[in-house]
């Protein structure tokens, strides 16, 4: 009976981690996948952090 129960509840964890893996994957993949398409729409990373300089989005944060 006991060896049963810890078989299922194995079975059950590994089945758990590997739906996370997934899912893991499929979010890491999406922000990549908008992260690089923003840059290119934007006209490349050079831009990008231009425009974040000129907007002031690069500087530092100012606690006072």
């Amino acid at each position: 009976m006991i060896e049963s129960l810890s078989s299922f509840v194995q079975g059950g964890f590994k089945a758990v981690l590997w739906a996370d893996t997934l899912q893991m994957v499929i979010m890491v993949g999406g922000f990549a996948a908008t992260t690089i398409t923003g840059i290119v729409h934007q006209g490349g990373l050079s831009k990008v952090l231009e425009d974040a300089r000129i907007s002031g989005r690069m500087d530092a944060v100012e606690l006072v």
